[in-house]
């Protein structure tokens, strides 16, 4: 099979229907490719999740991109419906940490360097 593929390589654009998130101030809008989580973070979170924090580390997991909900258009914000077999729903605002740059093991000035924005 041939198919025919963009300037770059690809079949389509890889950002092309990547969620993305407005920009403070501009028109252009901050892709989302990768969502990485921390759970058990903080105390009263741990406590809350039947853990111990002073023995229990916090755990990382990762959510879809596509789960991520745009309110910086409050127009645009789609009503979310509460699932019919769930008796119980938690909402969550989270703090995100947009980077510019990617890297391991970056002293915390290269670190900081590579945030793109909050």
């Amino acid at each position: 099979m041939n198919l025919a593929k963009n300037e770059n390589g690809f079949l389509f654009s890889p950002l092309a229907n990547a969620k993305s998130l407005a920009i403070e101030d501009s028109t252009q809008r901050f892709p989302i490719l990768r969502v990485f989580c921390v759970a058990r973070n903080y105390r009263d979170h741990a406590l809350e999740m039947g853990a111990n924090p002073d023995r229990e580390e916090p755990f990382f997991f990762t959510k879809s991109a596509q789960a991520v909900v745009d309110c910086s258009d409050p127009t645009a914000v789609p009503e979310i419906a509460y699932p019919p077999f769930t008796s119980e729903l938690h909402h969550e605002g989270e703090l995100v940490v947009a980077l510019s740059g990617g890297g391991a093991r970056l002293s915390a000035a290269a670190a900081a360097a590579a945030v793109f924005g909050y």
